[in-house]
């Protein structure tokens, strides 16, 4: 009998311990992302009526203003404009570096603060069944990486499983320390929409090729497919 209780007893403790353990590496993870929250901001894409065609997340990468989301979403936009979580309102002034194949683009959006908070993107590959988070203006996606690739050309993506439908395109996606590793995006492969990562790597390796106004850039890209990421996110690479 005393043994019976001593192995109940040593069995409570370990499930308070891993309790307490869950619960603080919850609380951890709420930290690092309300630290990472101001620099997020929501992208509102307007078209020729002024009218709401699309809206996603993108996230500050300098003090100056300059912005990361992705670019399939700006195709035919008149104008776009980014809210923080303060409320506050920005315009998107031009377009300074892209990639198509990725659907990367970062914009500068002009700040008459002269600074906004920023995230600094760490080169560090994710791999597999790594817990990341990507955090939205909106929603908060929570999952694990479920298969990494590394292309011919040294770029790096990777899908990530949520036990959710909530997106955050165009947002940070975090690892366990906090680091920003990926912006999220998502393509429909099939018959599902696939939760997809950028590596930061592709994002740092991105080259200003001048900058252009949305209009001089839209005329520019006039014709091309909407979404131009199939041969990175083709269900085929699914299985390795």
């Amino acid at each position: 009998m005393k043994g019976y209780i001593a192995l109940k007893l040593a069995l409570a403790l370990l499930l308070l311990s891993l309790f307490g353990w869950t619960a603080a590496a919850q609380d951890v993870r709420a930290a690092l992302i309300e630290r990472i929250r101001p620099a997020v901001v929501a992208v509102t894409v307007y078209n020729d009526d002024d009218e709401v065609v699309d809206q996603i997340s993108g996230f500050f990468i300098s003090k100056d203003g300059d912005l990361l989301s992705c670019r399939h979403v700006f195709g035919g936009a008149s104008r776009v404009e980014v809210q923080t979580g303060e409320g506050k309102v920005y315009a998107v002034r031009v377009v300074i570096a892209e990639d198509p194949d990725l659907d990367l683009v970062e914009l500068l959006v002009d700040v008459p603060e002269g600074e906004v908070p920023y995230l600094r993107m760490i080169d560090v590959n994710a791999t597999n069944g790594e817990q990341v988070t990507a955090i939205g203006y909106q929603h908060i996606v929570h999952g694990f990486v479920s298969y990494d690739r590394t292309h011919s050309d040294s770029r790096n993506t990777f899908l990530f499983s949520a036990g959710t439908a909530a997106r955050a395109t165009g947002g940070p996606v975090i690892n366990k320390k906090g680091e920003v590793i990926a912006i999220a995006t998502e393509q429909d492969l099939e018959d599902q929409t696939a939760t997809l990562a950028i590596a930061s790597s592709s994002a740092l390796a991105l080259i200003p090729s001048g900058t252009e106004t949305l209009a001089d850039w839209n005329a520019r890209i006039k014709g091309e497919p909407k979404h131009s990421t199939e041969v990175y996110f083709s269900p085929r690479w699914i299985s390795p």
